[in-house]
């Protein structure tokens, strides 16, 4: 009987549980390298907001920089700073990607367990049957045993 196990109705659900647990459980892994991937373009944009808020002075103690310059410097970092807050949306969403995937990971996961719960109580069930058929087989042939005995007087 259980041999038979692997091909039971709660095995095959089991066993597509665990693929869902598996699929799952990459889209999460992806879900958090985007996130990482998001987080570190981020970065970058800071990095060059920073490196464009550093003037440096030419030596005399004085910093210069033209008009020309400056104003290119300003609309670069008007576009940087819209940039960035359209890259802090963007890693929200991952965000609450990586959440909803988690989520859905720890549903699964929950799900898989109910069906192992499931099948394990089956298996026991059905060990319990064969001990309970093994016990009444022997009983039976211990009973034909001293009855033939009996029968025979061989009975001691």
């Amino acid at each position: 009987m259980t041999g038979k196990m692997t091909k039971s109705p709660l095995q095959k659900v089991l066993n597509w549980r665990r693929g869902v647990v598996r699929s799952r459980t990459v889209a999460l892994s992806n879900s958090q390298s985007e996130l990482e991937k998001q987080e570190q373009i981020l970065q970058v944009m800071r990095q060059n907001k920073a490196s464009l808020l550093d003037i440096r002075d030419d030596g005399d103690g004085e910093s210069t920089i033209s008009l020309a310059r400056l104003q290119v410097a300003l609309d670069y970092m008007l576009q940087l700073n819209e940039a960035i807050a359209q890259q802090r949306d963007t890693i929200g969403e991952a965000a609450k990607k990586v959440d909803s995937d988690r989520d859905a990971l720890l549903e699964a996961a929950k799900e898989k367990k109910v069906v192992e719960k499931l099948r394990d109580n089956k298996l026991a069930d059905e060990m319990h049957e064969v001990r309970k058929k093994q016990r009444k087989l022997e009983s039976e042939t211990a009973l034909r045993m001293v009855t033939k005995r009996t029968v025979t007087g061989i009975e001691r």
